[in-house]
């Protein structure tokens, strides 16, 4: 394919019949490409014969613009289609000229149902496109293919783009491609329905209004309403809506009275709709569900599916799709829905989808996923949840408190912690330490292979090894956690390996073992130095022939999960000094990834903190101070990225109405002083002296957990009632009489008061009193 060489300054002679003696006008026109005002295509259509390139490019533009915005009828798009075709066949069009009008298609392409010809037009947009021209036409092939990546729900390829795009744009941060990227960037947080960070580059687009373009700003409007109408802000899309003069804004003024329950107003504007249009189709199924009048819903997906194209090969989202989702999850019809779902977000992590994911998990009777998708909608804030809840008349208070308090259901539990006791779900951060840490990961998770990984405490050793079972395991495949550290010798082995019945006393049935349970997915074992020799040399055993036997058995049974071990400890520094065996050792290291500890990243801390005010849920949370976030980065952070979140659960509980967090704020400064680097501590196993004296009621079990837990504090320097269930899998009645018992004896204190226990986070005592006194008996 002919592609001319195309420089960021304008030729001397223009592309055209006149040669170098064209009108000011087309050259005005041609130097703004590739987007020319409407005005000087007008004149240029007076001015040239209608065959002439200039003329035939203006008429193009004429046609195709303005009407991308609002439904266009098929007649106007393909006479405006036939346009574009003229002007790319006249002989003397170059390439910029040609950029142009494949934008126009293929903005044309998402005015209706986008098909195959949209990818084809995307690669050729590519195709023409050089290193060396202006970061405006560099944009065309990324904007078109994230509208298609977002029709696709492809998360990957949207991330992807994203990052392009800015690619593009950071070396020119002050040019008007690098705000138009900004407003593009903000429309997908608005789609993908994160509304924090929408808010955030709102935010930062109005606090540059001065540079907003006339084009750019009708964009940023659009992105605005669009705000207010995926919060359900019916009345305020309204105001802005009239605000804005877009008073022919049918299809946004319609779901905007819907959501506001105008039904009258909503019966109106579907009236006004062209008879058949899929438009109006799609939002008479909404006022019927709104209604629950389901016979209109069925009919209108019946309807909308007679009249749109053949499927593409890559799934496209269409409004029938939405109306069917509904309509199946109100029924309960769970296979419907779920391959719906899994079509229109198949990794479950778009954000616009976890309402109707959590009511497909509540009716298959898997609550702590319905749990988990319930978590992420109040993420997101109340205005998602209120949305997604008015949909939902499939359920009633008692099935919302099921899912809200998954404990109240009767679904069977395993012993390891469940997502969604962990918020977090990747690793944060933008650092090299932290990009190549994420580029291990997803090079080790489709491998089988054994994964070792390295670092000290409250690096997100479990994150990571959750981002392995998510992305190299099936959805649903378990993930079971074990804390080596405390298990005792003589429960590990049945606790891992399971035992059959009359195996010892009190066996009075079998019980399969962790390994067992997690066949299918992953068995995390955490901090795995703390194993005793026997339990190491059964792990190699397993490792080495990939088979085992329950206690008491004589049937061999075969590993059938995958094995990551994870340790805060310096292996051969444990090797040598004879506490853990090198064969299991070198058996581990086959695959490791080393975390960082968080002074080694300090650029990612403000990310970080971040990260963790927006996961608190507050309505409106507060910013960091800049004398706050100076004093975070000369901390040492000895308990790493946990004593960061930590330290702002602290402070949100108490400050948390502040606008700003200033360093008076932080618990940190005002009760510890930064620390050095934190040694290599060799594990200890929980051990009771032979002389030791009366045992509290529940025997040395209770001991031990309490022991366990001054041990977190020790090591975090603040703990919270959560902490402690998730850490320790103990019951949450468990934990407070424990936290309660140990501040009695003053061998802690509540740093946070809180009317509730949950609320509250403990400390040691500035000067504990000696460990003996939580050997006294209650």
């Amino acid at each position: 394919m002919y592609k001319p060489p195309v420089s960021q300054t304008p030729p001397e002679s223009f592309p055209g019949e006149d040669g170098g003696s064209a009108d000011p006008t087309w050259q005005q026109y041609y130097r703004s490409l590739p987007h020319p005002s409407t005005d000087l295509a007008q004149t240029l259509r007076r001015r040239h014969p209608p065959a002439s390139l200039p003329s035939l490019v203006a008429q193009a533009q004429l046609q195709a613009e303005g009407m991308t915005m609002a439904p266009m009828p098929a007649a106007q798009c393909h006479e405006a289609m036939r346009w574009i075709a003229r002007a790319l066949d006249h002989p003397q069009i170059d390439t910029p000229l040609r950029l142009f009008l494949l934008r126009l298609a293929a903005n044309l392409d998402f005015s209706q149902q986008p098909g195959p010809e949209i990818g084809a037009r995307i690669a050729l947009i590519r195709q023409l496109t050089t290193d060396d021209m202006n970061p405006a036409f560099r944009l065309i092939a990324p904007r078109a293919e994230l509208r298609w990546s977002l029709n696709q729900r492809n998360v990957a390829a949207i991330e992807r783009i994203i990052e392009e795009g800015w690619a593009i744009c950071r070396p020119h941060p002050e040019s008007d491609q690098a705000l138009e990227w900004l407003v593009h960037h903000f429309g997908v947080a608005v789609e993908r329905k994160h509304f924090w960070e929408a808010d955030r580059m709102l935010a930062n687009l109005e606090a540059q209004h001065q540079r907003v373009t006339e084009r750019i700003g009708f964009d940023l409007t659009y992105g605005k309403i669009n705000l207010l109408l995926s919060k359900g802000l019916g009345d305020e899309a309204i105001a802005a809506l009239d605000e804005a003069g877009m008073r022919d804004d049918d299809t946004r003024r319609v779901y905007a009275h819907l959501l506001s329950g105008h039904i009258t107003a909503v019966r109106q504007l579907i009236n006004r709709f062209h008879a058949g249009a899929p438009y109006g189709q799609f939002y008479r199924g909404l006022l019927g569900l709104a209604e629950q009048d389901y016979g209109l819903v069925r009919d209108c997906v019946r309807r909308l599916r007679q009249h749109s194209p053949p499927r593409t090969a890559a799934w496209d989202w269409r409004g029938e799709d939405l109306l069917a989702l509904h309509l199946s999850l109100n029924r309960k019809r769970c296979d419907e829905a779920h391959y719906l779902l899994s079509h229109m977000d198949p990794g479950a992590d778009f954000g616009d989808c976890h309402g109707e994911w959590m009511r497909y998990y509540y009716h298959r009777g898997q609550f702590s996923e319905a749990h988990h998708h319930w978590q992420q909608l109040q993420r997101r804030g109340p205005h998602l949840v209120k949305q997604s809840l008015a949909w939902a008349s499939d359920l009633g208070a008692v099935d919302l408190a099921r899912i809200m308090e998954p404990n109240l259901s009767n679904e069977v539990k395993t012993k390891q912690p469940s997502l969604t006791g962990n918020q977090t779900r990747t690793l944060i951060g933008s650092s090299t330490e932290m990009n190549e840490a994420r580029r291990l990961l997803d090079r080790f998770a489709p491998r089988p292979e054994t994964v070792l990984l390295i670092g000290e405490t409250g690096c997100g050793k479990e994150i990571a090894a959750r981002i392995l079972h998510r992305q190299g395991c099936p959805r649903g495949a378990p993930f079971i956690a074990v804390n080596c550290a405390a298990l005792t010798e003589s429960l590990a082995e049945a606790e891992l390996f399971g035992h059959v019945r009359g195996a010892f006393t009190g066996a009075n049935r079998s019980a399969p073992g962790l390994i067992h349970q997690a066949r299918g997915g992953v068995l995390f074992l955490d901090e795995i130095a703390s194993t005793s020799p026997r339990i190491q040399g059964m792990l190699l055993r397993l490792l080495e022939t990939g088979d085992y036997r329950p206690i008491g058995s004589s049937q061999t049974q075969n590993l059938e999960a995958r094995i990551i071990a994870a340790t805060h400890c310096d292996l051969e520094e444990l090797c040598l000094q004879g506490q853990f065996r090198q064969d299991l050792q070198f058996r581990l290291q086959r695959l490791t990834i080393q975390l960082p500890p968080l002074r080694e990243h300090r650029q990612d801390i403000s990310e970080l903190a971040t990260h963790f005010i927006h996961q608190f849920g507050l309505q409106r949370p507060p910013i960091i101070g800049d004398d706050l976030l100076a004093a975070w980065l000369d901390y040492a952070w000895p308990g790493n990225a946990r004593e960061l979140r930590n330290e702002i659960e602290g402070m949100l509980v108490l400050y948390g109405d502040e606008e700003v967090l200033h360093r008076r704020h932080s618990g940190i400064f005002r009760s510890r002083v930064s620390s050095a680097r934190l040694p290599v501590v060799t594990p200890r196993r929980p051990s009771v002296p032979a002389n030791s004296p009366p045992v509290p009621p529940g025997g040395r079990k209770v001991l031990q957990r309490r022991e366990q837990i001054l041990a977190m504090l020790r090591r975090d320097g603040r703990i919270t009632r959560a902490m402690i269930i998730h850490e320790l899998g103990c019951a949450p009645n468990t934990a407070t009489a424990d936290l309660k018992e140990l501040e009695d004896q003053g061998l802690i204190q509540r740093q946070v008061q809180g009317a509730n226990l949950r609320l509250s986070s403990f400390i040691l005592s500035p000067a504990p009193p000696s460990d003996e006194r939580l050997r006294k008996p209650l």
